[in-house]
């Protein structure tokens, strides 16, 4: 926040912002307070059109929640205790009443609650011990560790007059020492990925408010930094071993039907030990499964769950509360529905929402076989047949 403040921001009092994504034109964008900006959002005011630069406003009231993945264009606001639904976009000119809830793309009104979590108490003083205790991990763990290491071993590697640039022996033992290194990191990132997630998950209970900036919110965070780490999701993603590593990371795939790529690299989440996937499911790539809800106060995990036999396809966001039927295919950057009407699947694309042609009752297994007769009933009119 203080960052964004000295770029020239107008940031209020208790304001929470997950995203990474710094706005460009910091001096046009205004925040109220206790308003809460989720992850993969992006607030940059300012656009680029063919041959110019146009820059906007974006202003967001006070109370205001922002969900995940969201899009903000030039001359956009939200009024306060307003909500945009993950998934969504606000397009030039449009303006969100206070105490409205948003969601689509473009995006219009919705009944749709987001705000599911109760506020907990969350005093200055905690965010305070907080942001130092960051600061002090950053600058006097992280930094001056790496600095001591390096002086304890250069001058033993320099006593030895190993360094002779002009030898070929200096760069293959430089060579067979760096892949060395590099395996056994990898080996043991790996170990590490796979184990202390584990450990940090013992002490956070599914569906149980915590409040920010305490020693939950800290493991939290730290189980959900340390699990989605690039480098093995580039490895493993759009691979066999993609759907191995998600087991062992903590995923509930039930039975896998093995496709060669089951999911892309870009699979992320809150808590692996509360995503599920249904036996035969596809996602494409950019599966985003929402196991988190915030306030500017408080968070709580939650199970998502995805039933088998679907096809998702790239950059879908599935929020907790979503539910889909079985034997499904789904277009890129889909819109799920977090609140679906009972024995309905929804989901949206720009303004054109739509409905599965099925229903069911009980579990999304159970599906009546009316959508199946009216298919077959198509193929054969399709075909000339008749039964």
């Amino acid at each position: 926040m203080l960052y964004l403040r000295l770029l020239g921001a107008k940031i209020g009092k208790g304001v929470v912002i997950f995203t990474r994504t710094v706005p460009v034109c910091t001096d046009l964008l205004t925040i109220g307070d206790n308003t809460v900006i989720h992850k993969n959002s992006f607030l940059l005011c300012y656009r680029a059109r063919p041959g110019v630069l146009e820059k906007g406003p974006v202003t967001l009231g006070s109370n205001v929640l922002v969900s995940e993945k969201t899009t903000f264009d030039i001359g956009t606001s939200m009024g306060d205790d307003s909500q945009l639904g993950h998934a969504s976009a606000l397009q030039t000119g449009q303006a969100v009443p206070a105490g409205q809830s948003w969601h689509g793309s473009p995006a219009e009104r919705t009944t749709t609650d987001y705000r599911r979590v109760p506020a907990a108490h969350c005093s200055t003083r905690r965010r305070v011990i907080f942001s130092l205790f960051q600061l002090f991990n950053r600058l006097v763990l992280v930094l001056p560790v790496a600095v001591v290491g390096l002086a304890a071993f250069l001058p033993s590697y320099l006593d030895t007059e190993h360094l002779q640039l002009g030898a070929l022996a200096f760069f293959v033992d430089t060579a067979a020492v760096t892949l060395l290194l590099f395996i056994g990191a990898l080996i043991g990132g790996l170990i590490f990925i796979l184990t202390v997630p584990r450990l940090l998950n013992l002490f956070l209970k599914p569906d149980k408010v915590y409040p920010l900036y305490g020693v939950h919110y800290s493991l939290q965070r730290m189980m959900s930094g340390i699990s989605n780490a690039g480098i093995y999701k580039n490895l493993f993603g759009d691979s066999s071993y993609i759907v191995h590593y998600l087991k062992a990371l903590g995923y509930d795939l039930n039975k896998v039907v093995q496709t060669g790529s089951n999911f892309g690299p870009a699979v992320g989440h809150e808590s692996p030990f509360l995503s599920s996937v249904g036996s035969g499911t596809m996602a494409s790539d950019g599966l985003n499964m929402m196991n988190a809800d915030f306030t500017s106060t408080s968070f709580r995990l939650s199970r998502v769950s995805v039933a088998g036999r679907n096809f998702l396809g790239n950059d879908i966001t599935f929020p907790i509360g979503a539910r889909v039927g079985r034997t499904a295919c789904w277009g890129p950057r889909l819109w799920f529905r977090s609140t679906a009407p009972p024995g309905r699947m929804w989901a949206c694309w720009d303004r054109r929402r739509s409905k599965f042609p099925g229903q069911y009752s009980g579990t999304p297994s159970s599906m009546k076989p009316s959508w199946r007769r009216r298919r077959r009933a198509s193929s054969r009119r399709k075909t000339g047949t008749t039964s």
